[in-house]
């Protein structure tokens, strides 16, 4: 067996820290496991943790570590929580604790060959067993992670089969690449070139090198980066939400079915906003200038009336300088006019 990841004096506390902080995550503040175990490892805590670091497994607590990983401070904040030792949370954090520190694993590998979501599942059936067995489960199907040729046809959703019917080649032969019996890396050129092309993947890719998988952990990594940081901005989006809803060109209904769809579509709809904002600026500012130009129209040929001798007297004979509303005195005075033009 291999050397274990640390000294066994720390075992247990790590494994009640653990267990309290999966426990905490999912039950208490109802995060996705998956999703917070990928935000624990790229966090960098999961690399000290399972290095045995006395300050991590021993100087906190599972909550401690569950602010550290969210990023957050806890603050005065009041915390009624109880760890319940019998959820199956808290069963798989005491065991996920005990077969890192036993199989002297990083939790990338683990996570990359089981998710968290698959170990729960595995509750019902070894949550009494010996913690050893479930650490050989898991060394198990590391190992068999480490075949690249069934990992990306697993990751295409393919049995050995329906590969072999694709690809035409034979399903024996598939089967002895994928348990180790036929190296891969010496099949026939054609014979890499059926499989890689319906798998959708270069040759290379096929030939089982630790880099491949490698790979796979810093892609899955990269991704739950950009997945939180997504989730932040779609949480910023949300606190604007009211304020962009108020527009009349928004309809509530598109932005309520695809205003978090993913982010180029977010900063879509905000250009869309942006601009509408300026079309209805400039529209408004042609309004004004219209009226101002209509009142300032208004207002010289009342000057105009006003200074012609001839109006004077014609207003003057019908009283109408007497009027409360020039507007309505102009028109009538037009009127007379137009009137007398005909005649």
């Amino acid at each position: 067996m291999a050397i274990s990841a640390y000294n066994e004096l720390y075992v247990n506390n790590a494994r009640t820290t653990m267990a309290t902080m999966l426990d905490f995550a999912v039950n208490y503040k109802h995060e996705h496991i998956d999703f917070f175990f990928a935000e624990f490892i790229t966090s960098g805590i999961a690399r000290m943790f399972a290095s045995g670091d006395p300050a991590i497994i021993m100087g906190k607590t599972g909550i401690d570590l569950y602010y550290d990983v969210k990023k957050q401070y806890m603050g005065n904040e009041f915390i009624n929580y109880q760890s319940i030792n019998r959820s199956p949370e808290f069963w798989l954090g005491s065991y996920l604790a005990f077969a890192q520190w036993y199989l002297n694993r990083t939790f990338q590998e683990i996570t990359f060959a089981v998710s968290l979501s698959e170990m729960l599942s595995w509750y019902s059936t070894d949550h009494e067993a010996d913690v050893v067995r479930f650490a050989d489960k898991l060394e198990f199907r590391i190992i068999q992670s480490n075949n690249n040729l069934k990992t990306i046809r697993n990751r295409n959703g393919l049995s050995q089969n329906a590969l072999a019917n694709l690809s035409g080649v034979g399903l024996r032969n598939i089967q002895m690449f994928e348990q180790g019996k036929n190296d891969i890396s010496k099949a026939q050129n054609n014979t890499l070139a059926a499989l890689s092309r319906r798998l959708n993947c270069d040759q290379q890719d096929l030939v089982q090198t630790i880099d491949f998988k490698q790979k796979l952990i810093s892609d899955y990594e990269k991704n739950m980066r950009e997945l939180n940081q997504l989730q932040s901005q779609l949480e910023q989006s949300r606190m604007i939400r009211n304020y962009i809803n108020q527009f009349p060109y928004n309809d509530i209904a598109y932005y309520q079915n695809n205003y978090y769809a993913n982010r180029r579509q977010v900063n879509n709809n905000f250009n869309e906003f942006w601009k509408y904002q300026a079309q209805q600026q400039i529209e408004n500012e042609n309004k004004r200038e219209v009226a101002r130009k209509q009142i300032q129209q208004q207002a010289d040929l009342v000057a105009s009336l006003s200074n012609n001798k001839s109006l004077q007297i014609a207003t003057d004979t019908f009283g109408l300088l007497n009027s409360k509303n020039i507007f309505e005195a102009t028109y009538r005075v037009l009127s007379i006019i137009n009137n007398a033009t005909k005649k």
